[in-house]
């Protein structure tokens, strides 16, 4: 090691499931054994959970923590959070940090079973409900055991439209879920389980889009999107789209609808864009401190979409650090930024065992500088032409 002060790696996982196979974004996905690989290793060779509070104070003012401390963190509040990993957590004596957004809670107090059931032989792996969101039943139960901390991940976790580009149209083959949510709320805490992009009407365009927290918001003239899809349903809707050259129709259709009409398309003012970030970061740190009955100080950029507005309006309404892209976690960084890291998983490889845990091991040692793995990273980083001093960085550098 090459630093007296403890380097805290930050890790960053979404769900963890029986079969990934069965996710609806699979790539988010890792399987339970996998993940007690994980919890195995760690305990094995001395690594300790540490709170995100405890990690703050740390940054901030050098307090003691353990030399070999690590947080792992899970984004979203998916419903294996509760089904799988608490339960996990709990029999290798370690802690976790949940990453919540307020659109994405069952408003319910119902405790589903988890794999402390299957265990203790109440009931059978097929029985397990796994796909879902965390009910407030199970965020209050999950954060009072001691094992789980519950930090904010905004309000709507979604995408908008952030410029007059359009780079698609809404089609079968489709699958724009974060537009369904927008245009259809009521959708959000069924889409894991249940097709929503249908509800989308065919033709619609879609503009170049970034995350909702970083980016200055778009909103198309209307009158484009009604000729599209009248249009559509006059082709036969779905027939329409057997057509191979589909897209290039639909853009002469656009190029033929602006030569006869001033597009009324526009970009969101300050006043609102301000307005709507502070709703995002502000309403769902509102809902969960009523919730869990304390404040909460941490917050979870969706989706890494962070940006200097978006650090100075989490400042302002109370929160002590922000996850955003920068070197790593130890004393002497700025304690208001907390940088993740992901473990590349590989999944139906001979080896994969050997190949994981080696995968664990290398980003952990090159977050850490340890040898050799972080001069493996060094000599990627210098062949790639890539910095090797790891800044702060932003998304996007929108700010007002």
């Amino acid at each position: 090691m090459f630093n007296k002060w403890p380097i805290v790696p930050v890790f960053m996982f979404h769900r963890v499931l029986s079969n990934p196979k069965d996710s609806r974004l699979p790539w988010l996905a890792i399987s339970i054994q996998d993940f007690e690989l994980y919890l195995s290793y760690f305990s094995q060779n001395g690594y300790m959970t540490i709170t995100l509070y405890e990690l703050y104070n740390y940054l901030n003012e050098g307090k003691k923590i353990p030399y070999k401390s690590l947080i792992l963190t899970f984004d979203d509040g998916y419903l294996d959070t509760w089904t799988n990993v608490y339960p996990l957590l709990k029999k290798y004596g370690m802690k976790g940090v949940v990453w919540a957004s307020s659109d994405f809670v069952v408003r319910s107090k119902i405790i589903r079973p988890n794999l402390d059931d299957i265990w203790s032989g109440k009931i059978k792996q097929e029985k397990l409900e796994e796909h879902g969101y965390l009910s407030e039943g199970e965020l209050q139960l999950m954060e009072s055991s001691g094992i789980f901390e519950v930090g904010v991940h905004c309000k709507t976790h979604t995408r908008v439209f952030s410029s007059p580009n359009i780079v698609d149209f809404q089609n079968p083959d489709s699958d724009y879920y974060w537009l369904a949510w927008n245009l259809f709320p009521e959708c959000k805490l069924s889409w894991l389980f249940q097709p929503v992009s249908n509800l989308i009407p065919l033709g619609k365009p879609i503009y170049e889009h970034e995350w909702a927290t970083c980016t200055r918001q778009y909103f198309p003239d209307p009158r484009l999107e009604e000729y599209l899809t009248k249009f559509i349903k006059q082709q036969g809707e779905n027939e329409f789209f057997n057509n191979r050259n589909w897209k290039n129709e639909l853009y002469k259709k656009v190029a033929e609808w602006k030569s006869k009409n001033q597009d009324m398309g526009r970009f969101e003012s300050d006043e609102e864009l301000r307005s709507r970030l502070y709703i995002e970061i502000n309403e769902p740190k509102k809902y969960f401190e009523k919730l869990l009955k304390h404040p909460i100080y941490f917050l979870c950029w969706p989706g890494g979409g962070s940006c200097p507005l978006g650090i100075k309006l989490a400042r302002e309404v109370g929160y002590l650090s922000t996850t955003v892209r920068s070197s790593s976690n130890i004393f002497g960084k700025r304690p208001d930024i907390i940088n993740r890291i992901s473990i590349p998983n590989i999944q139906n490889f001979p080896f994969k065992k050997f190949i994981n845990i080696f995968l664990l091991k290398y980003i952990i040692g090159h977050e850490t500088y340890e040898s050799p793995y972080y001069q493996v990273w060094f000599l990627k980083r210098i062949i790639r032409g890539k910095p090797i001093n790891r800044s702060i960085q932003f998304r996007t550098n929108l700010d007002l």
